[in-house]
């Protein structure tokens, strides 16, 4: 071999290292004396830590499950003696996280140079998971992420009503001060006192809508089959009021309606929360106008689901809004133009992902906006 070439094969090799490096995959060697060596990755696939020493075959059995070892000692003999490659997959004897765990091993019978004896040399790579490996993976996630919201919700709820308390006082001992001792406040501290109350009020206001938010989780009431246009109806009642004073003019398209799975309380709040917010951020040159129609998901690529909209005139949405439009508090127009807490919408998408359903929208700013939600179909005959 010229002596030129041996920084070449030096490159290569580290190439190929770094290679097996990033794929996870571990390179592994025999002898014909039984003498075996491993890098680090072939160490942790085997269940042992990189400064572990495995000498020889013995200890690399000892590794693996009983029962595979005259199998893998066979097929080992017969690759031998065939100069043929060996590939077999290996269960560790170890467990870890209460699973058994393996490897997929192969090598190739090799003579190496100065070496009398043949050799085997070739990788070890991690086994695929099962599927039921992985949906038990997945379970387990499951259910520490459920804990995790569960005690967050249950966090949530605790600080939420502990803090209500100290804010009422608050209130109440400024406005008592206001009342009982006008002639101590001049119209500087009369400002003050009133900022201070107004303050106190938008964050006990936060705080009811986070303890409401919360307690979306906590509803262990079972899903039915539920008549679409009697939960728009309720919707439509409870904003009433708002509908009068802002001369609202809402309109629900809606024939033969659709029956849907879900809890009619959480609905009928998605869909007076979408309303409210269709009355709410109009353009104020006219009245409020709100069309709520429905469609057949088998038209629009959601087989199994109603996709219901709500269509209005108003300020639409900026385009540099869009991705933060559903998260938690996230106020896009100032107080002084539009009140409340930055909390509906985020509620509405949770009610919807609760209901195993999907909400969406589409907006042309300074035109208005349509939100769209989607949710599980029911079959009439369900309906008591």
């Amino acid at each position: 071999m010229e002596i030129d070439t041996l920084p070449k094969i030096h490159n290569q090799l580290i190439a190929l290292q770094n290679a097996l490096d990033v794929s996870g995959v571990g390179f592994w060697q025999l002898d014909g004396n039984d003498r075996i060596e491993c890098d680090a990755h072939s160490k942790t696939l085997l269940g042992l830590r990189a400064t572990d020493t495995l000498e020889d075959l013995t200890e690399f059995l000892m590794q693996i499950e009983e029962s595979q070892h005259e199998n893998f000692l066979d097929a080992l003999d017969t690759a031998r003696n065939s100069n043929q490659p060996l590939e077999l997959s290996l269960h560790l004897e170890k467990t870890t996280n209460g699973r058994s765990s393996g490897f997929k091993l192969s090598a190739r019978p090799c003579r190496l140079p100065g070496e009398p004896t043949i050799h085997m040399c070739g990788l070890l790579q991690p086994l695929p998971e099962s599927s039921v490996e992985v949906e038990k993976r997945s379970e387990s996630v499951l259910a520490e992420v459920r804990s995790a919201n569960a005690e967050l919700a249950n966090f949530a709820s605790i600080a939420s009503h502990d803090m209500r308390e100290p804010l009422r006082m608050i209130t109440s001992y400024l406005r008592l001060l206001q009342e009982r001792s006008p002639e101590a406040l001049d119209d500087r501290a009369r400002r003050y006192i009133k900022y201070a109350c107004d303050g106190a009020d938008r964050m006990r206001s936060l705080i009811e809508d986070l303890l409401s938010y919360a307690r979306l989780d906590k509803s262990g009431k079972d899903f039915e089959p539920l008549a679409l246009d009697d939960i728009l109806a309720h919707a439509i009642d409870n904003l009433g009021a708002n509908i009068r004073d802002t001369r609202a003019e809402v309109t629900v398209a809606i024939d033969h309606a659709p029956i849907v799975i879900g809890d009619s309380v959480r609905l009928t709040r998605l869909f007076q929360n979408l309303i409210a917010n269709a009355i709410k951020f109009n353009r104020p040159e006219k009245p409020p106008r709100v069309r709520v129609t429905f469609k057949d998901g088998e038209q629009a690529d959601a087989p199994g689901k109603w996709i219901i909209s709500i269509e209005d005139q108003g300020i639409g949405i900026h385009p540099d809004h869009h991705e933060m439009l559903f998260n938690l508090f996230r106020r896009l127009n100032t107080r002084d133009e539009f009140d409340g807490s930055g909390i509906g919408l985020a509620v509405c998408k949770k009610i919807a992902e609760q209901h195993r359903g999907l909400i969406w929208f589409e907006s042309n700013y300074g035109q208005g906006s349509t939100f769209y939600v989607a949710l599980d179909k029911a079959d009439a005959q369900s309906l008591a």
